[in-house]
């Protein structure tokens, strides 16, 4: 007698019908996943856009606007006081070469003057001095030229002419120098 098994077609792995089967499955598996995640990536694209149009909403409501057009004026401010900066920086860095004449250089040149003579005028322009100085003799105008010279605020001073007074008592000097550049020390 021969035994017939029954079962053999659930319990053999081989079998053809097992296999079709197993490649159903599979594949209704593949469309199961591959469905969801298109039901997942639809659903996510709707959801994303209605939160975009609720954020456009919001955006453009009245009191977003408003303060979008404070920020957009307080940009501009900004920038322009920027600009501003930028000018006002160059203008200062433009006089920072330039040779000014101070109250300490004056003090400087005060005190350079011998006792004995007299400053009659004094003329600056743009860097350059001119002094005329009355003294009792020919020396004490050239010792002022000299004292000038020493006092470190010029390039160098020049005596451009001495001249006698009608009663003969007194000399008058003439004397030119350019101002160094910078601060005095």
């Amino acid at each position: 007698m021969r035994d017939l098994n029954f079962f053999s077609i659930y319990t053999d792995k081989s079998s053809t019908a097992h296999r079709r089967n197993r490649y159903i499955r599979l594949g209704l598996i593949y469309i199961l996943l591959l469905g969801g995640a298109c039901f997942a990536v639809f659903f996510g694209q709707m959801r994303t856009n209605m939160e975009v149009e609720r954020i456009n909403a919001y955006l453009m409501t009245e009191e977003v606007q408003k303060i979008t057009a404070e920020y957009d004026a307080a940009t501009a401010r900004l920038n322009a006081i920027k600009e501003y900066d930028t000018q006002v920086m160059e203008i200062i860095a433009g006089y920072q070469g330039m040779q000014t004449l101070t109250t300490k250089k004056l003090g400087i040149i005060s005190a350079s003057l011998p006792r004995t003579a007299r400053m009659e005028s004094m003329q600056y322009t743009n860097g350059g001095m001119t002094f005329v100085i009355t003294a009792p003799s020919r020396q004490v105008v050239a010792q002022t030229r000299v004292r000038l010279e020493e006092s470190g605020l010029f390039e160098s001073i020049v005596l451009t002419g001495v001249v006698k007074d009608e009663e003969g008592q007194r000399f008058t000097g003439s004397l030119q120098g350019a101002l160094k550049v910078g601060d005095v020390e």
